[in-house]
């Protein structure tokens, strides 16, 4: 009765992981991928991978899974900063930055509502 509550439990978890962690992240990379190979086509990916043997092969896909699981968990961790950020929340040693954003924004306001 406790390994299947325990298997139970664990396969919820895995998913749970998989889904809020790794899923943004897949898909930056894969479109990042897919963005290259339309840019300088897919043979080139592939005659580059190829050129590797079976175990080397899976070593780079271990990899790559690696890069997208640290990129998930570096974008899950900023993401609340970034967020502020985006929404104006300037942090105080950031806002000088803002300043020539302010001003562009005020030209091109002026621009648009000029008679």
């Amino acid at each position: 009765m406790p390994t299947k509550l325990l298997e139970g439990v664990s396969s919820k978890l895995a998913d749970q992981w998989v889904a809020t962690l790794l899923t943004p992240a897949f898909v930056f990379w894969a479109g990042g991928l897919l963005a290259y190979g339309d840019r300088h086509g897919f043979g080139s990916i592939e005659t580059w991978f190829q050129q590797f043997s079976e175990p080397m092969q899976l070593g780079l896909i271990a990899i790559a899974l690696c890069t997208v699981a640290a990129s998930a968990f570096v974008a899950q961790r900023f993401d609340t900063a970034v967020l502020r950020g985006l929404e104006g929340y300037w942090y105080p040693g950031l806002r000088y930055l803002s300043l020539p954003l302010l001003h562009w924004q005020k030209v091109r306001r002026r621009r648009i509502v000029k008679p």
